[in-house]
């Protein structure tokens, strides 16, 4: 059976697909005041300590900051961090990560242009759409080096991910 007649000049209409519902959402959305400290070594921490405000799934756990993939889909992520006031020289950078099974996916940096005491940093990432396979881990990192160890505001919406299967 045809669903409908065809267009002139645009070729037949294909059968009626089987009946079904579109795939449900996967969404996770949480915020951050733990204050975490953030090493000054260039090196990537995995943020840990997340409020959850959404989380269709369970896949994310607050605790860890693993969000573990529970359906083969496309996903989308984006992420802000903000790195408290610290006086840094011209050159630093303060990053914030999408990493999938511990290694990096996108990462953003913003560099001090000009030498300044008393400023906060944000840097803010969102992903391209990612294949995932079901079990693959996704993880926030903060990437700082200004030489001493920095803390993330205790200000939840500095600091948020979201997490879309698209």
């Amino acid at each position: 059976a045809r669903a409908s007649a065809p267009t002139p000049g645009a070729g037949a209409v294909g059968p009626t697909g089987p009946a079904g519902s579109a795939p449900a959402a996967i969404v996770v959305r949480a915020t951050n005041t733990s204050g975490q400290s953030i090493a000054g070594s260039a090196s990537s921490v995995v943020v840990t300590g997340w409020t959850e405000v959404t989380d269709t799934d369970a896949a994310f756990d607050p605790t860890t900051g693993i969000f573990t993939v529970p359906v083969e889909r496309y996903y989308v992520v984006t992420a802000s961090l903000e790195f408290t006031a610290i006086a840094a020289a011209a050159g630093v950078f303060f990053s914030v990560g999408v990493y999938v099974d511990g290694s990096a996916a996108f990462v953003s940096r913003e560099y001090v242009q000009v030498a300044a005491a008393s400023v906060a940093r944000n840097p803010k990432v969102t992903s391209a759409p990612m294949l995932l396979t079901v079990g693959q881990q996704i993880t926030i990192r903060g990437i700082q080096d200004s030489g001493s160890s920095n803390t993330l505001s205790s200000v939840a919406i500095r600091n948020y991910l979201g997490i879309w299967a698209v």
